[in-house]
């Protein structure tokens, strides 16, 4: 039988580095397919690691696909500096974005969570992260270890901090998505610490 872990995550966000990781650290056999694609698509995996990539927490829900699910995410004014730095310039996109955004941020309570930053700084974390995951998620006793060979293309962490006047002003009058990160940061800081 074929098992399924459904990774729901935003486009800039390091999901790539984190897909990476997680078909490292999976027992068996790992095929990494996107959210339209079929489960009969490879059967010749242990695993179907699936990217819902941009996908919004009540799409998810609504479509209810089998398997496991973990959330991955990034703090929002990373994510959103990511995001206009690297060619998302209409404003109506980047709001719908991060509308989606904001309901990963509002589900961090409700899925297994990965916080980006956290995950690249240490190496104690992704431990955690992978035990949690594996004992309370995937049912299978953790055998292999997996280093990140990469975490993303560029410098993730000071997205923000680096970003002109203008574009800190226009991701900083998101009030609403800069109050919900602080808030689902903070829980799932206080959840590592809390391990």
């Amino acid at each position: 039988m074929i098992e399924r872990l459904n990774v729901i995550s935003m486009s800039r966000s390091g999901h790539r580095a984190v897909l990476d990781w997680l078909r490292g650290s999976l027992p068996g056999s790992v095929h990494t397919i996107g959210r339209v694609a079929s489960n009969d698509d490879c059967r010749c995996a242990d695993w179907h690691l699936v990217n819902y990539e941009n996908c919004s927490m009540p799409e998810f829900v609504k479509e209810n696909p089998p398997g496991y699910s973990i959330l991955h995410i990034r703090d929002y004014r990373n994510w959103a500096a990511s995001m206009i730095m690297n060619g998302v310039n209409n404003r109506d996109d980047l709001d719908q974005q991060i509308d989606v955004w904001m309901t990963h941020a509002a589900a961090v309570d409700k899925l297994p969570t990965i916080l980006y930053h956290e995950w690249t700084a240490s190496k104690v974390y992704r431990d955690k992260v992978l035990r949690k995951i594996s004992s309370d998620v995937l049912k299978f006793d953790r055998t292999k270890e997996s280093t990140p060979t990469r975490f993303g293309n560029n410098d993730f962490h000071g997205r923000y901090k680096g970003s002109s006047a203008k574009v800190k002003k226009f991701i900083d009058k998101r009030t609403d998505a800069v109050r919900l990160s602080d808030k689902a940061l903070g829980f799932l800081k206080s959840t590592v610490k809390a391990d």
